[in-house]
């Protein structure tokens, strides 16, 4: 099984990060497999692991916490190829046996740890917000609508 870990930079720049030894730590340490040196980010903070033709991710009890498609896990759960894991602020795709073939750079920041209150209409709110932000910089657009709710008829 071939699993790579993808991220997109800033600048647009994509790295690709495979998984070698059947099992990645990521975390802030420098000893660990992948570093991300952030604050947010605990000194070993969670794992990705080849295991009996499955990918697991586990969490290795990080402060806060590791999200898999913006749910925050508990303990470890089964990853597919196109999963988004967000550690820290920093967001990976998993393409496992070259799948997906193409990957696009993630809309949305990475979802806040624990000192950010769950499920709030304020970070619901936010969310759509940045969404809509960064669709309507897209110009692939097929539609524009100009209604007027008016009722002067």
């Amino acid at each position: 099984m071939d699993v790579r870990l993808i991220r997109f930079k800033d600048d647009g720049a994509k790295r690709s990060f495979h998984i070698k030894r059947g099992k990645c730590v990521i975390g802030r340490d420098a000893a660990c497999d992948l570093q991300v040196p952030t604050p947010s980010v605990s000194r070993h903070h969670c794992e990705v692991v080849i295991e009996d033709e499955a990918c697991l991710v586990r969490d290795l009890n990080s402060s806060n916490g590791v999200f898999v498609n913006e749910k925050r896990i508990k303990g470890e759960t089964t990853a597919e190829p196109g999963d988004r894991i967000a550690v820290g602020p920093i967001i990976f795709t998993i393409q496992i046996d070259g799948q997906p073939k193409h990957v696009e750079p993630p809309l949305l920041d990475a979802p806040a740890g624990d000192d950010a209150a769950d499920d709030s209409a304020a970070d619901i709110a936010d969310l759509i917000a940045r969404a809509t932000s960064a669709l309507s910089n897209d110009e692939s657009s097929v539609f524009e609508f100009d209604i007027d709710l008016d009722d002067d008829d």
